[in-house]
């Protein structure tokens, strides 16, 4: 019954795979796994460099996280970093260069772009 469906056009990771930090921990972990593999991964900041996220694991929050702290990484362990997040705890994988006190981000002028942007593919990819 076509009047019950619905429409979702083709992304582009590189393009819509930026992460609203502004979103809570639970739609934060969805969308990074739907970028994992085979995908680059969903897209952030840290300090001033674009980094791709993958592998996200919900945890429950162990403090109320004001929404300021949210992508501020508050713990590290051998099985990874852990981020705050409105009202959860996410754990990323290990990752390399990452410092308790940073805090992952994306410029809301990114998350703009990516809203607006429409992906059209063709025979060759991608079109410009």
């Amino acid at each position: 019954d076509e009047s019950k469906s619905s429409h979702y056009p083709m992304l582009s990771t590189a393009h819509q795979g930026w992460i609203n930090w502004g979103w809570t921990g639970a739609e934060i972990a969805r969308f990074i796994n739907a970028f994992a593999a085979p995908y680059a991964g969903s897209s952030t900041m840290l300090r001033g460099k674009r980094v791709y996220l993958q592998n996200c694991e919900l945890l429950p929050p162990e403090e109320s996280y004001h929404p300021f702290t949210a992508g501020l990484v508050v713990r590290q362990d051998k099985h990874g970093v852990y981020v705050a997040a409105r009202g959860a705890l996410l754990r990323l994988r290990v990752m390399r260069g990452v410092k308790l006190g940073d805090r992952f981000y994306t410029p809301s002028a990114l998350l703009d772009k990516a809203m607006s942007f429409s992906a059209v593919y063709g025979a060759e990819g991608l079109a410009k």
